[in-house]
């Protein structure tokens, strides 16, 4: 109800978008639809306004008879229903994002199970699995496959031959810049596989710039082992350890 706050909503909404490429003093380009893509305020804004949905959904009775767990963040959302369940949980948001004016991406939109296939939720990949020692169902969270391919192409840029030039403080500034970030993200559930695979990547493709830019043969391992890499260089380590749980009262 707050006119001034609802001001700058407006001018967010209407704010022109301004591309990377282009030119020097250009008004940018202006949609009628949905916040900026990219805009710093626009997660918040698309969570204030998502924040309407789980009402209806406990209202109309959907969260009782589905059974399930209704998960948003920004656009994205996640319905967890008991199993049998998951076809009417699909057609419940329909009527609800219409009533909102909000349209589902109908190309990522699906039914999966999450058993026999699982999901992927803000970068992460969950499924369900049996412990084989005690036999009990537990989440699996792991970093998807495309999250993990985003962080292993910076190195590969960084790296790459037309840069053999640069200064090693420098080379290792920017690969440290994404990893840090993206490990803090992703140190949740089961990451140790994954930020593992990732160091040995990091590792591998210094080694091999340090080597042509001393214009030397073979791997490096001799001379760069992972101490030194990480020691006297400073290169950042991903953290492979199992992330704390959290404590129960």
């Amino acid at each position: 109800m707050d006119r001034g706050i609802l001001n700058l909503v407006k001018q967010w909404l209407r704010a022109p978008i301004i591309e990377p490429d282009d030119p020097s003093g250009s008004p940018g380009k202006r949609d009628d639809k949905g916040a900026p893509r990219g805009g710093v305020i626009s997660p918040l804004l698309a969570n204030l306004y998502h924040a309407c949905i789980p009402y209806p959904w406990r209202v109309r009775g959907h969260a009782r008879r589905l059974g399930g767990e209704f998960v948003s963040y920004a656009d994205d959302f996640v319905i967890l229903p008991r199993p049998g369940r998951g076809a009417r949980a699909l057609v419940a948001p329909r009527a609800i994002r219409e009533r909102l004016s909000l349209q589902l991406n109908e190309e990522k939109t699906r039914l999966a199970d999450a058993v026999r296939e699982g999901f992927q939720f803000l970068g992460f990949a969950l499924q369900k699995v049996r412990n084989p020692k005690s036999g009990k169902w537990r989440p699996r969270v792991a970093p998807a496959p495309k999250s993990e391919q985003r962080v292993r192409d910076r190195p590969r840029r960084i790296t790459d031959r037309k840069r053999g030039g640069r200064p090693v403080g420098e080379i290792l500034t920017e690969m440290n810049q994404v990893p840090r970030g993206w490990g803090a993200h992703f140190h949740y559930g089961n990451p140790q596989l994954s930020m593992a695979r990732i160091n040995h990547f990091a590792e591998e493709r210094l080694r091999k710039w340090l080597m042509r830019r001393r214009q030397r043969r073979g791997p490096g391992y001799k001379q760069y082992p992972p101490g030194r890499l990480y020691g006297e260089l400073g290169l950042h380590r991903l953290p492979t350890a199992p992330p704390a749980r959290p404590a129960h009262a």
